[in-house]
């Protein structure tokens, strides 16, 4: 086998730009490799030789990693066919580079953390997808059938229709409430109390879960006209209670976003319990095994 072999970290390129960056990086990264490569007389014989270059010739190696001669003649027939120096120099620094990007997990302990976390968290991602997420969205009579079963976590809780008159003055809230125990509906009651461009009642109508910190303090939950809430000196409010309406349960499509994700939690759970028990399961049969295993060898 023909060797020109030598240990060495010089360079010939007086390239600039890009490439004498490319250059001055791989140089810094040879010092952390283990690394041979031709001398410039074996090169040299390379360009004597022509064809006649034994394939099995190694010009480089980088710690485990080897190139041939063959691979160099590759490279300079894809560039720009230069003195081969030159272009052993450039084919020795797109090597390490290459190498380098190749090793980062084992260059850099932190780097090699990250990416074990990052490559980890890929993989439970991809069994969450498969054995939780799309089981979950997919699995309608599953999810329907979980809903049924917990109904009782998926209630709407005691309500209220009402509509909320506010207003600036206790004068103009007692007036507003008179007209809504006679009957008179909010645009009506708005033209008698609001003077023109001042405005001293707004309306608002909502159902409102209950307590509702929308309603008054103290508010007395009972269908009608409401007393007048005085919350301060500019603030006063009647409550018009049209309805109260009991506990229910909501239905699947009304809280469908809650189920799905519940339904998800409780498919991982069962999920990381059945790999729990394949992990003991596992232990138990190899432990059997092996006390197996010590009874056939045991001598008698």
């Amino acid at each position: 086998m023909i060797s020109f072999m030598t240990r060495s970290f010089s360079s010939w390129s007086t390239a600039t730009g890009r490439p004498l960056l490319k250059k001055d990086l791989a140089n810094k990264l040879a010092g952390s490799y283990k690394i041979y490569q031709i001398d410039k007389y074996g090169l040299y014989e390379l360009e004597k030789m022509k064809s006649a270059i034994p394939k099995e010739l190694i010009v480089l190696s980088i710690n485990e990693k080897s190139y041939s001669a063959e691979e160099f003649i590759k490279f300079r027939e894809s560039g720009k066919g230069r003195q081969i120096m030159s272009d052993f120099d450039q084919f020795r620094t797109e090597k390490i580079i290459e190498y380098h990007k190749e090793h980062l997990e084992n260059n850099n302990t932190e780097f090699a953390l990250t990416l074990k976390e990052y490559a980890e968290g890929i993989l439970l991602f991809d069994l969450l997808e498969n054995n939780i997420w799309k089981k979950a969205e997919s699995d309608s009579v599953g999810l329907l059938n979980y809903y049924q079963e917990n109904i009782k976590n998926y209630y709407w809780k005691k309500s209220t229709h009402v509509v909320i008159a506010n207003c600036n003055e206790k004068e103009k809230a007692e007036q507003v409430r008179d007209l809504l125990l006679a009957g008179k509906n909010v645009e009506q009651i708005k033209a008698s109390v609001n003077d023109g461009a001042t405005i001293h009642v707004l309306f608002k109508e909502a159902v409102l879960e209950l307590p509702s910190n929308k309603l008054p303090l103290n508010f007395e939950e009972q269908i009608g006209v409401s007393k007048v809430y005085t919350e301060d000196e500019k603030h006063f409010t009647v409550v018009h209670v049209l309805e109260l309406k009991p506990p229910k349960p909501k239905t699947l499509q009304e809280n469908k976003g809650q189920v799905m994700n519940d339904y998800q939690n409780h498919l991982e759970q069962v999920w990381v319990k059945s790999l729990h028990q394949e992990i003991i399961r596992s232990h138990l049969m190899k432990k059997k095994s092996n006390e197996l295993e010590k009874l056939i060898l045991q001598p008698k």
